[in-house]
């Protein structure tokens, strides 16, 4: 095999991992979710989403109809998957664009800090939704904050949004993001008043693509 048909092969081999690892899972409301193969292997933006334990979370109607055409990866996983190291994919989609979005619901914090924590390749901004308690057993509780103010500050790219409600106040998930980010000029710290369940009703998918807690509110359902 010549040189241009090699380069070619290994082109076509790329195209072809970044579609399977993007393919539309069945019809249960989680998994990888793409909105076209041109959209799978884009260079210029992407979404990550990880559901919250049990697999509770947004549904993908709800994820595509706020999202559109943006490519996105949502991966269906038990909770011990979303407790334990980034899969492989997940940094590969990252790394494959310029400015990406990694956002987490609930148990969903974890893989979310874990790429905070890394300067995962790509990932230029990172959405918290009602993330409950601050940390887990694996990366110490009381963490997110600290670990989000180092992120940020290590590129001015860089951008964070954590919303939270009740439940999140009650358990004390929001003080160290409270204590680290407050009047940081590239963090969006919004409370909505609500339960658990509020932050994974289909308005809430704005917060994956709201700029800031006003831009937020407006698109949110009056309650």
């Amino acid at each position: 095999m010549g040189p241009s048909l090699r380069r070619l092969a290994v082109a076509s081999a790329f195209v072809l991992s970044a579609v399977a690892g993007c393919a539309s899972p069945a019809d249960d409301g989680e998994g990888d979710v793409a909105r076209g193969s041109s959209q799978a292997v884009s260079t210029t933006d992407g979404i990550v989403y990880f559901h919250g334990m049990s697999h509770l979370g947004f549904a993908r109607d709800a994820l595509r109809a706020e999202l559109g055409n943006q490519s996105l990866l949502a991966p269906s996983l038990s909770d011990a998957q979303i407790q334990d190291d980034v899969a492989g994919n997940v940094i590969d989609f990252l790394g494959a664009r310029h400015e990406a979005v990694a956002a987490g619901y609930s148990l969903g914090r974890i893989p979310v800090l874990r790429l905070m924590a890394s300067s995962a390749i790509g990932m230029t901004r990172a959405v918290l939704v009602d993330p409950t308690y601050d940390g887990s057993h694996a990366l110490g509780f009381g963490v997110g904050g600290g670990i989000a103010r180092e992120w940020l500050d290590a590129d001015s790219a860089r951008s964070l949004l954590l919303v939270y409600g009740d439940v999140t106040r009650s358990l004390g998930g929001e003080k160290s993001y409270l204590t680290a980010l407050t009047g940081h000029s590239r963090a969006s710290l919004c409370y909505v008043r609500g339960d658990h369940e509020r932050f994974r009703q289909p308005d809430m998918v704005a917060a994956l693509v709201a700029k800031d807690c006003t831009d937020l509110t407006g698109r949110l359902a009056a309650p």
